[in-house]
């Protein structure tokens, strides 16, 4: 990356490379990281630490979100809005509470009832229109993705796609009927076992090949902000955000009485009933938060294995290819990970 690009982007792309190469912040912020380029290079950079990306990458968004605006030509472009969004997922990572708070208020205008649409969950996540996305990636049918478009290509049972999504039924069971978001039916009526990995699947995500893909989308951001209440201890604010995000959802939720830790369980499964599919979420939280992975339910047998908490399989090697090109990288960058 150099400079002829956004910062925004670089900052975008920055992060998703050290949360794939890297453990989480929390853990080591001496981890070596990635290279950093900030402009054109004919020769290979050493690795770098944690704490230097993540450096770079909140220069890259701060400087980003001063001198954007919020007008854009369509929501496949970056403005003000989405830096904020990128930056309140960094500042998550980060455990930057308070930056956190601002920055997701910000990206999704503060305001969450003017901003989310119950009735639009069900419209196939396929239009980045939609009032509830803030970043989408579109998508036209001579210039797609063809059947690389995930999660549509690999969630919808219902056209020509992959088939390859099935729904765990421990998490099925966590929505209430009346939530709009319990897209579930069962695969087939000749399965009949609810222990059938395929029993349950989705119907969240529409595959045309014109369907445009979700990247942030307001929910997020407003749980985002909820969580970030909740963790400089203000439970009562964070409790009655969650609340209305759970009730436009679901006309039938109850408010709880959840507090401290409790209260951040009941938002952290609310990311997961709202973002499954789209963003890695559980993947994301259990890394960030360094928690462990345990498979439940009717997970098909053979599937990965439960994960530990900062367990070495959250993120990645440095590709040999690499290596082999950067003369101040070596194989010994691999001993640990």
């Amino acid at each position: 990356l150099h400079d002829a690009l956004p910062i925004s982007l670089r900052g975008f792309f920055y992060h998703q490379l050290v949360m794939e190469f890297a453990p989480t912040y929390s853990f080591d912020v001496n981890y070596p990281a990635p290279p950093i380029y900030t402009s054109l290079s004919l020769t290979g950079n050493g690795m770098t630490t944690v704490k230097e990306m993540y450096a770079l990458i909140v220069s890259d968004l701060t400087k980003a979100i001063d001198g954007l605006t919020v007008s854009r030509l369509g929501k496949s472009y970056i403005n003000k809005n989405v830096a904020n969004g990128i930056l309140a997922q960094v500042y998550q990572v980060m455990g930057n509470w308070a930056g956190a708070e601002t920055a997701a208020k910000a990206a999704y205008g503060g305001n969450p009832t003017a901003v989310l649409s119950p009735s639009s969950y069900s419209l196939g996540f396929n239009d980045y229109t939609n009032i509830e996305w803030i970043w989408g990636s579109a998508q036209t049918a001579d210039q797609t993705n063809y059947y690389y478009g995930f999660p549509h290509a690999g969630a919808d049972h219902s056209t020509t796609s992959y088939y390859a999504t099935y729904i765990n039924n421990d998490f099925v069971n966590k929505f209430t009927a009346t939530d709009v978001r319990a897209l579930f039916l069962r695969k087939s009526t000749s399965i009949t076992s609810t222990t059938d990995y395929r029993y349950w699947i989705t119907k969240k995500f529409k595959f045309t090949f014109d369907a445009d893909h979700p990247i942030i989308r307001t929910p997020e951001m407003i749980l985002i902000e909820a969580e970030a209440k909740q963790r400089q201890g203000n439970d009562a604010a964070a409790l009655d955000l969650l609340y209305t995000l759970q009730k436009n959802r679901d006309a039938s939720a109850v408010k709880s009485n959840n507090t401290g830790s409790a209260l951040l369980e009941e938002i952290l499964l609310e990311r997961r009933k709202e973002l499954y599919a789209e963003i890695g979420v559980e993947w994301f939280d259990a890394k960030r938060l360094r928690r462990a992975i345990t498979r439940t339910g009717n997970h098909r047998i053979g599937s990965p294995a439960n994960l530990t908490a900062d367990d070495k399989k959250f993120f990645l090697k440095i590709p040999q290819a690499e290596i082999d090109a950067n003369d101040l990288i070596d194989d010994s960058v691999n001993n640990n990970r």
